[in-house]
């Protein structure tokens, strides 16, 4: 079974709590190697929770523009010419402007049902989308009816901005990709760094 992101972040900050504790625990080691070493675990560790929180970010965002591009971006016929392309694309742009004129879910309702008695398809495509910005469920209800393509694409994409929005999906992710708190080791190397520095700065004023 392949882990995602945040299974991976999870693992990397396991790994690292334990390799930081064995270190903890060897008293062969002074309290500076202690600190140096530890200093080096966290910082690798959370190199890699950070790229993975990026990687993680990414794929999200790059998830739901693929979901809402299947559900509401443009699809061509087979062998459409790059000018049939172009004149489609103007076509959805003119679609676009006019349901976002649309002020009501019931005007929406309504300009949706004439799109529908004409087939105009690139319309109705227009008026679905200006909807689910707005959140009108009445007009993406009619929507989904008009095929099970669009019923199943708009239904993965709703299920997928909705995890988006659980806190618990959230508070995990937070948990996950959160950094390595500093240890005490690694204080006291910090503050003892910090003490020599600032004496040998006295000394020199002196």
């Amino acid at each position: 079974m392949t882990m995602n992101n945040l299974e991976r972040a999870a693992s990397v900050r396991s790994a690292a709590d334990v390799q930081i504790r064995s270190v903890q625990a060897d008293k062969d080691l002074t309290t500076e190697a202690r600190g140096r070493r530890i200093a080096e675990i966290r910082q690798k560790a959370n190199n890699e929770v950070s790229k993975l929180k990026a990687t993680h970010v990414k794929e999200k965002s790059e998830t739901r523009d693929r979901l809402h591009r299947h559900v509401f971006g443009l699809s061509y016929k087979g062998g459409a010419t790059e000018m049939e392309k172009l004149l489609t694309q103007a076509n959805y742009r003119d679609a676009l402007f006019r349901a976002d004129s649309l002020q009501t879910p019931a005007a929406a309702l309504r300009m949706f049902g004439r799109a529908q008695m004409i087939d105009d398809r690139l319309l109705m495509k227009a008026i679905a989308a200006v909807s689910y910005e707005q959140g009108w469920g009445n007009v993406l209800e009619d929507y989904a009816r008009t095929s099970p393509d669009i019923e199943s694409g708009l239904q993965e994409l709703q299920q997928f901005e909705g995890q988006l929005g659980n806190r618990q999906a959230q508070f995990r992710e937070l948990t996950a990709f959160s950094g390595l708190n500093e240890t005490p080791e690694e204080a006291k190397l910090r503050m003892s760094g910090a003490n020599m520095h600032g004496g040998a700065s006295f000394r020199g004023a002196a």
